[in-house]
């Protein structure tokens, strides 16, 4: 398992590398890419009345350049006594990328009702008998969970031992990253780097990784039943030609945690032989996939039918 990962990593650089180039990903100042998935209420009642029908409808829209895949489930803060929104409401939902042009984005968009045509309508009903009673205050609420990836490169920059014109920095904060604007991503490397009279360098990187975007990671595997957690993780890899990199702090399956707030850091460490290159120059890339979910909100008035 843990071979066909690292083999599927590195085929993910080669094709990275050679068919991007050096311009991996978006260019710093260019239009909102990678980010920006979003939703809205855009038909919903503001008040019903006990046992009135009622439907929703929500607009998911894409402004990322790649797809998006996931679910959009819709809940209440009543009871189940009342009945109103099923529990585990959700429907699969699947944007392709936004149309990006001349600096421009039309977002790929998606209406969905709820319920379904074919489930009839929301009602709430068995609302409290007592004559102070004749409103109950609740919210609907919507998320949208999905599964994605951030990919981050830069070069590192390593010399061989006692060249007569330095071409590296030994010891650099690297922020340089070429990235999607992703909600989770790599902000800085810290490089520390050592080689020895046989040409072997030895590497050290702190990688600095950061919540980006208002949302929850979660578990990409649950996406329909996803529970916000205290310490989110999220997978990692790192590649570097020819580099086997020893990193912690590392879960089972690759995973690293976020312990507190919306950032973490991973340590690596790893040895490259230079042969009798004075220097290299080779990409860095750091793969992290997640599952994450966005959230809105709208409040609504339950009202029983005043008789008369």
């Amino acid at each position: 398992m843990k071979k066909s990962l690292i083999i599927g990593v590195i085929l993910l650089c080669m094709v990275l590398v050679f068919t991007l180039g050096c311009d991996l990903l978006a260019k710093p100042g260019s239009v909102l890419v990678g980010r920006g998935v979003t939703m809205e209420f855009t038909e919903y009642p503001s008040e019903v009345y006990e046992d009135q029908g009622f439907g929703l409808e929500i607009v998911v829209s894409n402004y990322g350049d790649q797809e998006v895949d996931g679910f959009v489930c819709i809940s209440d803060t009543t009871s189940q006594t009342y009945m109103g929104i099923p529990s585990n409401e959700c429907q699969p939902t699947y944007l392709p990328p936004a149309l990006i042009q001349e600096g421009s984005v039309t977002p790929s968009q998606l209406p969905l009702l709820f319920p379904s045509s074919s489930s009839g309508m929301y009602r709430y009903l068995n609302l409290p008998k007592e004559d102070g009673i004749q409103e109950i205050y609740t919210s609907i609420a919507a998320t949208f969970s999905y599964k994605t990836a951030t990919i981050a490169s830069t070069t590192i920059c390593l010399e061989n031992f006692n060249v007569d014109e330095p071409s590296c920095e030994k010891n650099e904060v690297i922020k340089n990253i070429k990235q999607q604007k992703m909600p989770i991503e790599v902000t800085e490397i810290e490089k520390v780097s050592y080689t020895s009279q046989d040409g072997t360098a030895s590497i050290s990187l702190i990688v600095h990784i950061k919540k980006m975007e208002k949302g929850d990671i979660i578990d990409p595997l649950k996406l329909q039943n996803s529970k916000q957690t205290m310490s989110p993780t999220i997978g990692f890899s790192i590649n570097l030609a020819e580099t086997i990199f020893k990193c912690q702090p590392l879960e089972s399956g690759n995973k690293v945690k976020f312990m507190t707030g919306d950032e973490t850091v991973v340590r690596c460490t790893g040895t490259k032989y230079l042969g009798d290159s004075e220097f290299i120059n080779d990409p860095l890339i750091i793969l992290l996939d997640y599952g994450f979910q966005v959230r809105e909100s709208i409040p609504i008035i339950i009202r029983k039918e005043v008789i008369l």
